[in-house]
This record gives structure tokens, C-alpha cells and sequence, in this order.
């Protein structure tokens, strides 16, 4: 597993505060499954949206034109995939 996947995973971590049998005070983690899912996809949609846009001649006609057209593009797409798992902003 990635550094990166670590991280979400302990963002997604919850602790669970209980009393033992004895009286205790007892800590437990659980993961929360859905809310690593969520941060996941958040996670890979965000890096699709944040691809940088090379033009090699910026001199060719209508290029940024183009560009602006990719990125609503790309926001289109980022908007299908978080709905598709069903993720909310």
C-alpha cells in the first residue's frame, strides 16, 4: 500500500471510546468503509481535474480556446465520477 492510501485510511479511521467489564476506559479504531471509499474517489477525481494542459505552439490558432474547452470537459467528467459512486461534495 502507498504512503498516500495510508494517509486516507487513517483519515477514514474512527475511535470508539468504551468501558471494559472492570471499568476501564477502552479505545478502539474501526474503519469506516465508506468514508474511505469517498475519499478515494474524491482523491482520483481530483487528480483527473488538476491535469496541466501542454499546448506545444501556443501560436497555433484557437489553442487556448481548446484548452478552455478540455477543462469544462474534464469538470463534466469529475462530476459523472463522483456521481456515479455516488459522492456528494
Amino acid at each position: 500500500m502507498n504512503e498516500r492510501i495510508k494517509e486516507l485510511e487513517k483519515l477514514a479511521t474512527e475511535v470508539e471510546h468504551s468501558h471494559g467489564a472492570f471499568g476501564e476506559y477502552e479505545k478502539h479504531y474501526r474503519l469506516n468503509t465508506e468514508k474511505f471509499a469517498e475519499l478515494i474517489v474524491k482523491e482520483c477525481a481530483e487528480l483527473f481535474a488538476d491535469q496541466k494542459y501542454m499546448i506545444l505552439n501556443p501560436h497555433e490558432p484557437f489553442a487556448n480556446e481548446r484548452v478552455r474547452a478540455l477543462k469544462e470537459h474534464d469538470k463534466d467528467t469529475v462530476k459523472k465520477i463522483k456521481k456515479h459512486f455516488g459522492v456528494t461534495e
